[in-house]
């Protein structure tokens, strides 16, 4: 007799989860094993990867983020998901029928930096390549520690010497020889380090073994262990000494500008003191969590780094990206050393083709519609409007023996189909509105005119909504749970695991999250009429509340807007603080409140600091916002043109950024690591590897979720980071 299929209910519609199904169901035949339903809030999927066309006559369609997404160039796994995703789905028309129409190469990071009281410009243009993020091995520690070569002799300071280039050439070769020479002998010192420590631990274990069968067996080996570990020591010693000689060269560089100088002083200090640390603290052998309990700029000062270093743009760019600040207040910078330090490596030197992807239109349309396509078409089942109240645990079994949740409203048919057909120049394209289809759902007019944010804990609740109850058992409606919703909407979920479970608890009460807020502006002129000079770019770490701002106007193409009057797309985020008190769930202003607050935040930033990004922003003698430099699909003049634009606050529980602070990443719970026997989890605030809150994390975390559901996919890429050998295991 044929074992019966297990019913797995994913919760949560957000990328973990649909990582999750799209792994189970990338094998041939798992229909026979699975049957696998997705529950969703509102209406719909992608969580804090979320995107909306707007359907307003005078919105044209226009994309609505959530912030703003890039695609990393070291986000293999997510790259592999979606190119086999666009592949399966082999679409003949439209924009975006292949991974390469929607995801496009961009190089130019821009640093803002404040150096003696002046505002700066830090240009970083990544060099691009033809190899594929999702296709090459990862680094190991030789490609790493190779790398990281190239970078340093590359921007050895001698070779950047206006003064230098007056001397011979034959004098100039060979300082670039003996100081290229001193680098090579750091990196084989590095890979030494490695494998004596490798050595001296595998020598360690064979004298405990031995010790336990005899004493003499274990003096034979002790010679060994004591010479391995002198020749450590002597390798750690030549290290700092050639460390310290190459931070004089960079120190004694005659550059070829004061900036130049200060900045190639940064570089090879930062390098420099990521290298003593990971050598010091073993990090090879330990791993990156061995030192997430330390501050990532304190684990840098420790190892020497100074403290221009420290308070550099450089620095300051990591923490901007990923919202590394306690509650969302600025003054109060938290990253944990290995999370930051696997990232630094990952971000800078791991990436394939180029340092990051532009998607050409909205998440939701790039991402999240074709992965909802290509679910629905394998067989996987959606439940939209089904909001998740409960998880009912039974302690004595240790099982998730149901689940309450909420039918938010009644639909007028059986199902609910949630994309919107959008026709651009290349055809058409499967998007997510930015609110309900509303004539789907029954006195949807009335909902409409309600304002009830389907999506929002603090909205009301629809006359239509009705308590509904899954249950755990043969013939019944699951056998195991996917928990795919963010850490910050499951307090009130999991009370009852984290009044039962202590690790539940811990985790709760020590993983934060932090809440982001977001703008979009449509401008009539391109950036370079704009004033800005450079070529399209994404800029980090200016001043709050807009320290990122991304150049999206690759997406014009792809909305309904007139091309001949939007001529660029602007996208800011950034962190927001909390305020004292955040009300409890139920019917509350909060949402809006905080809105209103980011709305003031960015005008405010409109009139006193745009001007340095966009000079033609700004007119007459008192340098007033120009407002007609936004575009207003409603032709209203001055300050009110601002109405029109896209402005976001991150405030509901499910959508706050997690953070990866010091001393919180042996909180997390792995996928398989729930302690609950019919429960798995999947997001970017489990364990997961990286701990950070990005796509890449996320899909890694999905498919170690199917893999302890179902035993595939085998191998995951990142899983081994520092693997001995041109790539990781």
């Amino acid at each position: 007799m044929a074992a019966s299929k297990k019913r797995i209910a994913i919760l949560g519609g957000g990328v973990g989860s649909l990582s999750t199904a799209f792994a189970l169901t990338s094998q041939p035949g798992w229909q026979q094993h699975y049957e696998i339903t997705i529950y969703q809030l509102g209406w719909r999927l992608g969580g804090k990867g979320a995107s909306g066309r707007n359907r307003d006559q005078d919105k044209q369609h226009r994309v609505e983020e959530h912030g703003f997404h890039v695609w990393l160039g070291f986000y293999d796994n997510a790259f592999k998901m979606i190119k086999e995703t666009y592949a399966e789905l082999a679409r003949q028309t439209g924009p975006l029928r292949t991974w390469q129409d929607a995801f496009k190469k961009h190089s130019l990071i821009v640093l803002e930096e404040q150096h003696n009281g002046q505002r700066k410009r830090w240009q970083v243009d990544f060099p691009t390549g033809p190899r594929e993020p999702g296709t090459v091995v990862q680094l190991g520690l030789i490609g790493y520690a190779a790398r990281m070569f190239r970078l340093l002799s590359q921007r050895l300071p001698d070779t950047r010497s206006k003064q230098n280039e007056r001397q011979p050439l034959i004098v100039r070769l060979v300082q670039r020889a003996y100081r290229t020479i001193f680098l090579a002998a750091l990196l084989l010192l590095t890979l030494a380090q490695f494998v004596l420590r490798l050595a001296e631990r595998r020598v360690e274990r064979r004298v405990n073994e031995a010790r336990r069968a005899t004493a003499a067996v274990a003096a034979t080996l002790n010679p060994v262990r004591r010479l391995l570990g002198m020749m450590s020591r002597a390798c750690r010693a030549a290290i700092e000494a050639l460390t310290a000689l190459v931070i004089t060269w960079a120190e004694s560089a005659d550059a070829s500008d004061e900036d130049d100088a200060r900045r190639m002083m940064i570089f090879f200090d930062l390098g420099l003191a990521i290298l003593r640390g990971i050598i010091v603290d073993d990090v090879m052998a330990n791993g990156f969590e061995s030192i997430d309990h330390v501050e990532f700029r304190e684990w840098l000062r420790s190892h020497n780094a100074r403290p221009e270093t420290i308070d550099s743009a450089l620095i300051k760019s990591i923490y901007d990206g990923n919202f590394c600040y306690t509650k969302g207040d600025r003054s109060k910078p938290n990253f944990a050393a290995g999370v930051a330090l696997h990232c630094y490596l990952r971000i800078f030197l791991d990436y394939k083709g180029a340092f990051l992807y532009k998607m050409q239109a909205g998440m939701g349309d790039v991402v999240i519609a074709p992965l909802y396509l290509l679910l629905k078409k394998r067989g996987v089942q959606f439940k939209f409007f089904h909001k998740v109240d409960r998880l009912v645990y039974d302690h004595a079994r240790q099982e998730i023996t149901a689940i309450e949740m909420t039918e938010q409203v009644a639909l007028t048919g059986e199902d609910y189909d949630p994309l919107i057909q959008v026709n651009v120049d290349g055809g058409g394209m499967e998007c997510w509105p930015s609110a309900p289809k509303f004539e789907l759902i029954r006195d949807g007019d009335a909902l409409e005119r309600s304002g009830i944010n389907l999506e929002s804990q603090w909205a009301a609740t629809w006359k239509d909504s009705r308590p509904k109850t899954l249950v755990l058992g043969e013939g019944k409606d699951y056998d195991q749970v996917v928990l795919g919703i963010s850490i910050g909407g499951l307090p009130g979920i999991c009370s009852e695991l984290v009044a039962h479970r202590p690790e539940w608890r811990r985790m709760i009460e020590n993983v934060d999250t932090v809440a982001t807020q977001a703008m979009q502006l449509w401008l009539v002129r391109d950036v370079s009429t704009l004033g800005w000079p450079l070529e399209s770019p994404l800029v980090v770490s200016f001043e709050d509340p807009c320290p990122n701002w991304l150049d999206a106007s690759q997406v014009i193409p792809n909305e309904m807007l007139t091309p001949d009057r939007v001529r660029s797309v602007a996208y800011f985020c950034s962190a927001l603080a909390d305020p004292p008190v955040i009300p409890p769930a139920g019917p509350h202003t909060y949402p809006q409140d905080q809105l209103l607050i980011v709305q003031q935040a960015h005008q405010h930033w409109l009139h006193q600091h745009c001007g340095h990004l966009w000079p033609a922003f700004v007119t007459g003698a008192q340098l007033g916002v120009n407002w007609d430099m936004l575009h207003d699909g409603l032709d209203r003049d001055g300050q009110s043109r601002l109405e029109w634009q896209y402005f976001r606050a991150n405030v509901e529980p499910s959508d706050r950024f997690v953070a990866s602070s010091a001393g919180a990443t042996q909180y997390r719970l792995s996928p398989g690591g729930s302690g609950v026997r019919n429960l798995f989890l999947a997001g970017d605030w489990t364990r997961n590897g990286l701990n950070a809150g990005c796509i890449e994390a996320t899909v890694f975390s999905g498919f170690v979720c199917s893999r302890e559901i179902a035993g595939y996919p085998a191998r995951i890429m990142g899983e081994h980071p520092f693997g001995f050998g041109l790539g990781g295991r």
